[in-house]
């Protein structure tokens, strides 16, 4: 997989997440998808960074029951 298709495979989880922190229904998480595609490539990485910062992915505890 090339570099952009990573980082925007990443951006689009990242923005998964902020939609499950503020509970946001279909309709949201399409309109997320579709401001996503709009953003140009080179400012891929500095929105996947905001939102990786805001919306961290949850760590696996491997020892919680």
């Amino acid at each position: 997989m090339s570099a952009p298709r990573s980082v925007l495979r990443r951006l689009q989880a990242a923005a998964m997440r902020a939609c499950d922190h503020w509970g946001d229904s279909p309709a949201a998480r399409q309109e997320m998808r579709r401001q996503l595609a709009e953003v140009p490539p080179e400012h891929h990485a500095a929105l996947l960074e905001h939102f990786e910062r805001a919306y961290p992915a949850q760590e696996i505890d491997p020892w919680a029951p």
